[in-house]
This record gives C-alpha cells, sequence and structure tokens, in this order.
C-alpha cells in the first residue's frame, strides 16, 4: 500500500480467548487503467491479503473500504469475539467509530 490515509491498531480477542493485535488500513483511492476507482484496504492480523474495494469514484471507494473494515469487524464480533483499543481493556465500539458508514442505510436528507 503506497499512501495509507487511515489505521488503528485494535487488539481482537476470539472466542477461545486468544488475543491477537490487528492493524488496519486504508490506502488513497486511485483510478484504475478499467476507468474506475480502487481504495487498498488491508486488516493485517486477521487477512494476510484483501483485494482492492472498487468504486465508480474516489469518494465511493473510500467509503467502500471503510465498510468493508465495519463489515469484517462486525463479523468477528458476531462470532464471540471482543475488539478493544490497543493495549488497553477499553471496548472498541463500532457504532461510534463508524457512525453509520457501512450501516446498510441509505436514508438521505428528508
Amino acid at each position: 500500500m503506497s499512501e495509507i490515509v487511515a489505521t488503528t491498531i485494535l487488539d481482537c480477542v476470539n472466542s477461545l480467548g486468544e488475543r491477537q493485535q490487528v492493524t488496519v488500513e486504508i490506502g488513497r483511492p486511485f483510478e484504475a487503467p478499467e476507468g474506475e476507482w480502487a481504495c487498498p484496504v488491508a486488516m493485517r492480523g486477521f487477512y494476510n491479503s484483501l483485494a482492492d474495494v472498487r468504486g465508480a469514484d474516489s469518494l465511493q471507494a473510500l467509503c467502500l473500504a471503510a465498510s468493508l473494515v465495519r463489515q469484517l469487524l462486525t463479523a468477528f464480533l458476531e462470532d464471540g469475539g471482543k475488539i478493544f483499543f490497543h493495549n488497553s481493556e477499553s471496548k472498541y465500539d463500532l457504532d461510534s467509530i463508524f457512525s453509520r458508514v457501512g450501516s446498510g442505510s441509505s436514508d438521505g436528507p428528508a
């Protein structure tokens, strides 16, 4: 990943009680040769590699990358895992961190 625009380090405890460090990185969106936009995303500690997230423009690609991170962390929680801020016992609350990003809602202003 050439240019990281967002990153965090999390401590994730799986359903067996095993603790692992996960580094989340979202890269700078770039225009792909096919004319669409791509955004690199990594979750080191969970996955060896993730494909770049594709969108119609750079904003959509960036939002979809953040949504993917949320979805993967949500699946980890649903499997009985727990997520903490790095080197702490403070829970990493997905709803407050991601607000409505990746929440599945498409509600716009009324």
